[in-house]
């Protein structure tokens, strides 16, 4: 279930902030971290390991006029969540 919301809160011509909440439901354990996944105009896709306590990133060095999707998931001991 898709319970997190993933916002854009800066865009300049080469950078993206993106930030996101924590979901509402852990599946019955704590959070250890999130994967913040960018797929590229090229469709290849890159991610970011980020830990617990992180809900927002900044990525540099993007291409103006070119279309980057984003989507997070959440991983504990249980493994991950569905996208955000």
């Amino acid at each position: 279930k898709r319970d997190s919301k993933t916002m854009i809160t800066d865009s300049f011509k080469s950078s993206i902030s993106v930030l996101w909440s924590r979901p509402a439901d852990n599946g019955g354990a704590a959070i250890t971290g999130y994967i913040l996944y960018m797929k590229q105009p090229d469709d290849t896709v890159v991610n970011y390991i980020l830990d617990s306590e992180t809900t927002f990133k900044t990525i540099d060095d993007l291409k103006m006029g070119e279309i980057y999707r984003f989507y997070v998931v959440a991983v504990n001991s249980v493994g991950r969540s569905g996208n955000s």
